[in-house]
């Protein structure tokens, strides 16, 4: 039950072309690196594509190892009964290249709400597909659990994909 694995997302709000987003994340800790993914989550874009809402279903965490899963999901880590979700709000979009972006807004997790920023790419498919990454530290959310012998990093990199179809 080491590791920790931090969520979130990002972008977009208010329906009007069908998108998905995948929310994944890798936490390093003492005996390595943890990747985990969400496999629930909802985005809603504006029709401008400049604002957005992201909701992540944190029961979905997954890890690829269950004791591990119900640990992050507990008291110590998201808390998951108290907590369901965590949420993104996306509040500026600014292209700053060729398919490059940067973003920011207002991510909450466990009832506390940071301000992040991100870097957002866009691929040339049939679809539109957005790649980004960030990172936050968990201690800003309320995530404090460690342990003496599996150290845990403050630090959480966050990746997410968008597709429009």
């Amino acid at each position: 039950m080491n590791s920790f694995v931090f969520l979130f997302v990002l972008v977009f709000s208010f329906p009007i072309f069908t998108q998905t987003i995948e929310v994944s994340f890798v936490a390093d800790s003492r005996f390595g690196k943890v990747n985990g993914k969400f496999t629930k989550s909802q985005i809603q874009v504006s029709k401008d594509e400049k604002t957005a809402q992201v909701s992540v279903d944190i029961s979905s965490l997954q890890t690829g190892n269950s004791l591990r899963d119900r640990h992050l999901l507990g008291e110590d880590f998201f808390y998951v009964e108290k907590y369901p979700t965590a949420n993104f709000i996306l509040e500026s979009l600014t292209p700053i290249g060729e398919n490059l972006f940067r973003g920011s807004g207002k991510l909450t997790i466990k009832n506390v709400t940071k301000e992040i920023s991100f870097q957002l790419s866009q691929t040339q498919d049939k679809a539109k597909v957005y790649i980004g990454t960030t990172e936050i530290n968990r201690f800003d959310f309320g995530v404090n659990y460690d342990s003496i012998i599996n150290k845990i990093s403050e630090k959480v990199l966050i990746h997410f994909k968008i597709t429009k179809d």
